[in-house]
């Protein structure tokens, strides 16, 4: 596999965003749909497909979410990437050290963000595909030459 993502938190916040992200990109666990009271048939359906469209290996085993990420938790507000050392100065935000320069990043979000392309504001999305892809954000759908923000598996 290719380059792996650092993730940096708190151990319980690490925790969550895994299962999230297992939940979101993997698909529930058997077990998880048997505690929601889903049918046999519906459950043997979305297993199947969660294994169809899951990322495979080489030898074709699925790729568990840890995989793709390089796990570093904050101890005492603090956590060593490699060379570098985040620090938590404040509720989001967060010091980097490394090489003897310091960066503040202020993740509050206090300014205003506009769209990287032009936005029709007549565009009205239709709904959801009962099975396909639909794309979401792209203003008027995806073209070669145009952004879109994601995709929705539907």
């Amino acid at each position: 596999m290719g380059r792996s993502l650092n993730l940096v938190e708190d151990e319980d916040t690490i925790s969550q965003t895994l299962r999230l992200l297992r939940i979101t990109l993997l698909g529930p666990t058997r077990e998880e749909l048997l505690d929601c009271r889903t049918e046999t048939e519906l459950i043997k359906a979305w297993i199947t497909a969660s294994w169809e469209l899951a990322l495979k290996d080489g030898s074709g085993k699925t790729i568990a979410i840890e995989e793709f990420f390089n796990l570093f938790s904050f101890e005492n507000d603090t956590a060593r990437v490699d060379e570098q050392s985040i620090v938590r100065v404040a509720r989001d935000v967060i010091e980097v050290h490394s090489r003897g320069l310091v960066t503040q990043i202020d993740l509050n979000g206090d300014a205003k963000l506009s769209p990287p392309y032009p936005l029709e504001p007549n565009y009205v999305t239709g709904e959801l595909a009962k099975l396909g892809i639909e794309v979401r954000g792209g203003d008027s759908g995806f073209t070669p030459s145009e952004p879109c923000t994601r995709l929705a598996l539907g």
